[in-house]
Formats: structure tokens, C-alpha cells, sequence
């Protein structure tokens, strides 16, 4: 894991935060798949490597590395983004003894090349207590996220084929991204764990996605294991990217290699991307995607459904909940987000409705994701702990402080005589402010903040709000309306399709709903 310490940490840590494969580090005995874990990983973020490095004869020399015992291969995963991404930089690496002393350099050789994403190996022939790694100075600025491996090989002499082979499970199939389709290589695995009893999360802490899309990252992540780690394939069953998609990472079947000490039965499910509150610098948002935790919720719910795992706190962790881990994956922003997952799971394997927020009220509804969105941007916070009432109708008061909070309006005078009582006051005098409303009586003394909103209303305050132009008449039941303008304005911008499945008929007269808010205003800002 990076980190603002992350030198001072990294070196002298012998089991690690969670870094580049969220694969926590640990000594080579361990008879729970502990095959995978010969590993060390310390990681460099944006900007590290010229803060970091050593000049020395044109080479940008890192800082050493410790390494587990009998370690004698040093792996390189990173980007490379400047200067010309589809030449492989020459990078070197070299083996530290007990005694200090350093090896000559060897160059790395080239395990995987696409977009800009590199994977690196050295074999040093040596055994090595600490290793060390140098790239050009020249380069040095350009290459990014680089997370550097201190691996131990084993003898694969008597390693054989795989015991079974197949895609993924027919409950999974439309629902996961197979490895056929995003191209991956045969797996080297052969150890079977077929029987799942719990599920663990993680985050990659790599950037969420690279300029030749997501299947290029789950590629590269694939070589920095297999070619560069050695091991039988992704450390995990599963990966999740900000768009949502579920990439079938290690087969199911097989024992992943994922918390060490606890990989029997216990599924991995890791979120690309960085979602601790440090060291996340240059990969992107450390919010949780929500798209992702949908997503990787409902192929967890289906997987516990399919191996008759109840969802509970004991059976669905993160990476650092189980024993004798020390690492903060999945980062404490994914982290907090558990409870979320563990009602979406829950709600997935028993054919329940997805829930997408807190509020129990709106699964499936058609505005589910709008007001989701709605609340997720501070417009509303619901009518109640776990409820958002999505039919109940708009007020005016209401509609002002959307409208003021969406078109981020300064505040006004004060200019009606009966709101002297209401909680929005403020918002409705920077809407009058803004020629957004002048009032419900002809004096216009009167503001009528209880008063309920009709579409036709709440049209006129959009297309006043948003500075809408007209557009061609849109709907058959507006004729007449005084809000007819207003109603062919906001339909010219998308904002509203009308009221029937016909789309002829917009209903001016009926009253505007909470959920329907949410769509609308989705809409208005987000054309």
C-alpha cells in the first residue's frame, strides 16, 4: 500500500499493507496455499521515483527491497505514461546479501507489453535478502505506479496439469466477464477448493482503468502474477471495475491465493482501483464506485447462494478482518461500504430486488438510480433513517431548495410575507432573486411555501431555472396550459418524456413526486 511513510514502511515491514495485487506478504510455511505468498511488494506512486531514486551513471537506482527467504527473482509492474509507450524502457535489477553486499545488475526481461502497461522479470541467480531495482534517469518521470516484487521461486518440475477444466459456473454465465472473453491465459492452477464457505473483498490499489480499456489492466494484472509472481494465475476469483463489469479472475474452482492463512473456501473478490484515505495518489477517486458495488454484490449474493453460504459478518470480510492479517485492504473507503455489500449479497441470493442505497423504499423502482443519484449529491437525505417516501409530492418550499442547491444560487432579500416560518426561506428568496418564481398571487406578496407542485409548475420552474428555450409542441394535453411553454421547453431538453407510455401526454395538472424530482433534476444537469 502507498503511503505518505511509504519507504520507511515498506522496507521494513515483513508482512505489508495491501499493494498492487492486495496479496498480503508472508513467510513460506504455510500449508493454506502459501505456494502463492513467497512474495514481497513494496510500491511507488506518481512523482515517487524522482523523489526516491538514487543518480548513478544515468540510472534512477530505488531504494532496496526486502525479500522473503531464498528469494531470487525480482518482478516490475507499471505504466508508462509519456515519451513513447510502445518501447520497453530498459530496467535492471540486482540481489542484496545478509552482509550488504550487491550483485551485478541483470536485465529484466519483458513478460507483458500493451497500451502502455508493463510487466518485467529478473531472475538473479542469486539468493537475495534484499533486491533493488534501477530504471533510466531519463524515464524516470514517466513511469508510474511502479510496484516492485521480491519473489521466490519454486520448483514447478513436478507440477502438473490442471485436474479439471471448464468456464465459469452456469449461474455466473451473462453475469461475469469469462476469461475467454477478455483474453486470458490458461490458468497453471491445480490445487481444487471447490466447497466455498466465505467470501472476502479487496482493492487492487492500481488505477482504475488505462487508456486501452479495462481488459488491458485484468491482463496486465494477470501477467504481474502468473509471469512475475509465479503464480498458477490471479491471486484472486474475481475482479471489478469502476464501470461495473465482474471479470472471472482465478477459476472458482481452484484455491485462491488472496489472505494468507485463509484461502480454503473463501472466494476473493477485489475492486481495481485504491480506496484507502492515503497513499492513493495518481489512481484515481478513492470512492467506491457504485456501479462496482452492485455489481460485485450481486455475483457475491450469487455465489453464496449457490454454495449455501448464509451473508453475515463472519462469512463476508474484508481482506484485513480476517486473522493474522496486516494490511488495511480494501482501504478504509471500501472498507465502510461492507454493510452495503452484505444487504446487496444478501438481497441477490435470495431473488430479492437489489437495493442501491439505504432506503428500503425505492428498490426497483424505475427512479431507483436517480434518486440514488440525487441523494448521493446532497439534494436530499431522505424522510427517514432507511426511507426516501419517493410518491410523496414536492412542496414549493422543496422545489425551491433544489433549485437553489442545483443552479448553486446566492441568496436574496427577503421578498415574501408567508415564509417567515419555513425552513427554506433562504432558498426561496435566492430563487426570487433569480427570476425564478415571483410568488403564487398576483401581488406577489405571497409565496405559498406548503403548496404542492403540479408538472406543469414544476416545468416552468426548470425551464425559468436552466434559461430552457422553447422548443416545438411536445404533448396533446398542454394545449391551453400556461405552462405550455415551459412544458415543450424542458421536453426540447430531454428532461421529460411525458406521462404515458405513448409519450403524448404529459399531465400538467397532476402533482410531482419526491422520485420524480429526482429524475427530473437528474436530467437537467446531466443532459
Amino acid at each position: 500500500m502507498k503511503s505518505e511513510t511509504r519507504l520507511s514502511h515498506l522496507l521494513t515491514a515483513f508482512i505489508l499493507p495491501c499493494v498492487a495485487a492486495c496479496q498480503a506478504t508472508s513467510p513460506p510455511a504455510n500449508e493454506d496455499g502459501a505456494h502463492d505468498d513467497g512474495v514481497i511488494e513494496a510500491s511507488f506512486g506518481p512523482g515517487d521515483l524522482d523523489k526516491d531514486c538514487e543518480e548513478d551513471a544515468g540510472y534512477c537506482v530505488l531504494p532496496a527491497v526486502n525479500a522473503p527467504p531464498d528469494a531470487t527473482r525480482v518482478a516490475l509492474m507499471f505504466d508508462l505514461t509519456g515519451g513513447d509507450s510502445t518501447t520497453l524502457p530498459m530496467v535492471d535489477a540486482r540481489a542484496i546479501d545478509d552482509a550488504g553486499g550487491a550483485s551485478a545488475w541483470v536485465e529484466t526481461m519483458s513478460l507483458f507489453a500493451e497500451e502502455g502497461l508493463f510487466v518485467l522479470a529478473a531472475d538473479l541467480n542469486t539468493k537475495a535478502a534484499q533486491v533493488q531495482v534501477r530504471v533510466p534517469a531519463e524515464l524516470a518521470p514517466f513511469i508510474e505506479n511502479l510496484t516492485v516484487s521480491a519473489v521466490r521461486v519454486e520448483d514447478k518440475t513436478t507440477v502438473s496439469e490442471p485436474k479439471v477444466v471448464g468456464g465459469l459456473p452456469d449461474y455466473l454465465v451473462g453475469v461475469v466477464r469469462s476469461r475467454a472473453q477478455w483474453g486470458a491465459k490458461p490458468t497453471k492452477c491445480t490445487d481444487l477448493d471447490e466447497k466455498k464457505t466465505r467470501l472476502a473483498v479487496h482493492h487492487t490499489v492500481t488505477p482504475r482503468s488505462a487508456s486501452g480499456g479495462y481488459d488491458a489492466r485484468i491482463r496486465q494484472i494477470q501477467a504481474f502474477h502468473m509471469d512475475g509472481n509465479g503464480w498458477c494465475d490471479v491471486g484472486y476469483h474475481f475482479l471489478v471495475t469502476e464501470d461495473g463489469t465482474v471479470y472471472e479472475a482465478r477459476p472458482m474452482r481452484f484455491l485462491g491465493a488472496h489472505v494468507y492463512q485463509n484461502n480454503t473456501g473463501n472466494v476473493g473478490m477485489s475492486f481495481v482501483g485504491c480506496f484507502h484515505t492515503s497513499g492513493c495518489a495518481g489512481l484515481g477517486s478513492t470512492t467506491p464506485p457504485q456501479a462496482a458495488i452492485e455489481a460485485a454484490s450481486k455475483v457475491l449474493g450469487l455465489v453464496a447462494k449457490n454454495q449455501n453460504v448464509t451473508i453475515s459478518t463472519s462469512t463476508l470480510k474484508g481482506h484485513r478482518d480476517h486473522s493474522g492479517q496486516s494490511t488495511t485492504c480494501p482501504g478504509d473507503n471500501l472498507h465502510s461500504k461492507l454493510p452495503t455489500i452484505r444487504d446487496l449479497a444478501s438481497a441477490a441470493a435470495s431473488g430479492k430486488a437489489q437495493c442501491k442505497s439505504k432506503f428500503t423504499d425505492i428498490c426497483g423502482s424505475p427512479h431507483e438510480d436517480d434518486i440514488v443519484w440525487f441523494t448521493s449529491e446532497g439534494f436530499s437525505s431522505g424522510c427517514a433513517a432507511d426511507k426516501f417516501c419517493p410518491d410523496q409530492v414536492v412542496s414549493r418550499e422543496q422545489m425551491a431548495a433544489f433549485l437553489t442547491k442545483a443552479l448553486n444560487l446566492p441568496s436574496g432579500p427577503d421578498v415574501f410575507t408567508d415564509d417567515e416560518t419555513s425552513p427554506f426561506e433562504a432558498a426561496i428568496n435566492s430563487i426570487a432573486a433569480a427570476g425564478v418564481t415571483s410568488g403564487c398571487d398576483s401581488a406577489k406578496k405571497l409565496f405559498c411555501p406548503k403548496g404542492e407542485v403540479t408538472r406543469g409548475q414544476m416545468a416552468a420552474f426548470l425551464a425559468k431555472g436552466f434559461n430552457l428555450p422553447t422548443g416545438p409542441n411536445a404533448f396533446s394535453d398542454d394545449d391551453g396550459s400556461p405552462f405550455e411553454p415551459s412544458i415543450n421547453a424542458i421536453a426540447a431538453a430531454g428532461i421529460t418524456s411525458g406521462c404515458s407510455a405513448s409519450g403524448l401526454e404529459f399531465c400538467p395538472d397532476k402533482f410531482v413526486t419526491r422520485a420524480q424530482m429526482a429524475t427530473f433534476l437528474r436530467r437537467a444537469l446531466s443532459p
